[in-house]
């Protein structure tokens, strides 16, 4: 797949992705780790919160890559 860096939309995509990833890991982890705080449940609310974080940072990428087809 041949990629055009001169794009800027390219660019903010990837940016955007990236920023995607990292806030929905780091959101879906602190909202596990505040279940742990009020329920006690440690370490199962952040280790649930961090693979929810994860699954939807693959959806993320997985919407990336499906766009960067179409082009």
């Amino acid at each position: 797949m041949p990629t055009n860096n001169k794009n800027p939309m390219f660019q903010n995509n990837n940016v955007l992705l990236g920023l995607n990833m990292a806030l929905g890991i780091g959101l879906f982890s602190f909202a596990g780790h505040w279940v742990d705080e009020k329920r006690g449940t440690s370490p199962w609310g952040i280790l649930g919160g961090m693979f929810v974080g994860l699954c939807y940072a693959g959806y993320e990428l997985w919407k990336f890559i499906q766009q960067m087809n179409k082009h």
